[in-house]
């Protein structure tokens, strides 16, 4: 069973439904009503009307109505029950909200002794789409090649014509390749190369697409993917690799310490780049000493790194997240 709902469609279907629900789906206990909504607009809701008419010879019971999708789907009004034959609409609004793309919603009416009418109702937002909708490059050693390959596609009337790509990354690039018969467009995304150094990766990739419109014009589309990760020295393996002071007052303060299994040779200096945070090595740089100590007028959560180097001039061979939460002054 299939309907076709539209902003236009949708008010033909509540004509039809006042016009003594002439061409009402005929639906059974069990049954599937499947409703297409074409192309969407994110966040703009979208009302529909289904006309439907018990196939059964006795009432129906459907008191409940159950949705997959509570932010994008509400029933606004629904039969609780039908008697033999009898026609009803159900009226719902649609809000279209996630990654551009097709989507799926459901609905259940339901509540009796009877199996679930269900309605599923898709729909294709519209944009440009990256599937993963993120770069993650997980642990990598220094000097290491890693790479990863992101899908691009563009939903909605016309098609890919070129995709420009810019990172803020200096140890990531990027190319893009269109394949027409596709309609879509591989990137492929490396990390490595001469400027790679020990550090956390925490830029983003910026993908802009040039859209040909049916009629010849030309518009563009944006999509920005996280890029995540962390580049090791294996010469300088650091435990905890990362590590949370857990949450503090004003005025409190808090330690932890950091091995280092082994380093090379040469005095390894220790920085860090966060206010009221204090790094040193320990005697014989077997460990870090990592304090934190919370500053007048510095709320919510603070991040920050504590940086291992050395060399004259100074090379950065590790990186150590630090994480911690200040609580405000409580209220009287």
């Amino acid at each position: 069973m299939s309907l076709l709902a539209s902003a236009s469609s949708a008010l033909l279907f509540s004509v039809l439904a006042n016009a003594g629900f002439a061409g009402a789906e005929v639906v059974l206990p069990g049954d599937r009503v499947s409703v297409s909504l074409g192309l969407l607009d994110a966040g703009t809701p979208q009302d529909v009307v289904i006309a439907i008419r018990s196939g059964l010879n006795r009432q129906w019971l459907m008191p409940r109505t159950d949705v997959t999708c509570p932010a994008c789907v509400e029933v606004t009004s629904a039969p609780r029950k039908l008697a033999a034959g009898a026609a009803a609409e159900v009226m719902l609004r649609v809000r279209p909200v996630g990654a551009p793309g097709p989507h799926r919603w459901g609905v259940a009416m339901h509540g009796g002794h009877e199996p679930p009418l269900r309605i599923d109702i898709t729909g294709v937002i519209r944009g440009l789409s990256a599937r993963p909708d993120r770069i993650a490059f997980g642990v990598c050693d220094l000097d290491a090649t890693s790479e990863r390959t992101v899908k691009l596609a563009w939903h909605g009337e016309g098609e890919l014509e070129s995709i420009q790509i810019a990172i803020d990354d200096d140890t990531v690039r990027a190319v893009a390749a269109l394949h027409r018969r596709e309609a879509v467009a591989i990137c492929r995304v490396v990390l490595g190369g001469g400027r790679q150094r020990a550090r956390c990766l925490g830029g983003r990739l910026h993908i802009t697409a040039t859209i040909r419109a049916p009629d010849g014009s030309r518009h563009l589309a944006r999509v920005d993917l996280p890029v995540s990760g962390r580049v090791v020295d294996p010469l300088m393996p650091v435990r905890p690799s990362s590590v949370f002071l857990g949450s503090l007052r004003i005025g409190e303060s808090a330690e932890a310490r950091v091995d280092v299994s082994s380093r090379p040779s040469g005095g390894v200096s220790v920085r860090s780049d966060m206010p009221g945070l204090r790094a040193s090595m320990a005697a014989g740089g077997a460990a870090i000493h990592i304090r934190y100590e919370a500053a007048p007028g510095v709320v919510g959560v603070q991040r920050g790194l504590v940086r291992l180097g050395l060399g004259e001039p100074w090379v950065e061979r590790a990186q150590i997240p630090i994480t911690v939460h200040v609580q405000g002054d409580r209220l009287p």
